[in-house]
């Protein structure tokens, strides 16, 4: 019998001190498989629809580099020769 996973997802308490408070930061996390990549990250919430029925919303992304979405601050093309 083959193998029909296409992603796999462990979570665990995500630690609400690693998020902004006031944000909506979700209540698991962990890491996820998706078609063999392990280059993912699952994030979960506990949630209530409309009708007053809870449910959990997963969602699932690609992992970011350290520092990828962040500006590194080269001195590079400072001039020092301004005054201040």
């Amino acid at each position: 019998m083959e193998n029909d996973k296409v992603a796999t997802i462990k979570l665990y308490p995500a630690d609400p001190s690693k998020y902004k408070e006031g944000s909506n930061h979700p209540k698991y996390t962990g890491p996820a498989t998706v078609n063999g990549d392990k280059n993912f990250r699952a994030s979960a919430w506990l949630q209530d629809d409309k009708a007053g029925n809870s449910h959990i919303s997963v969602s699932i992304q690609k992992k970011m580099a350290p520092t990828e979405g962040y500006k590194t601050n080269n001195n590079n093309d400072v001039d020092d020769q301004i005054p201040f």
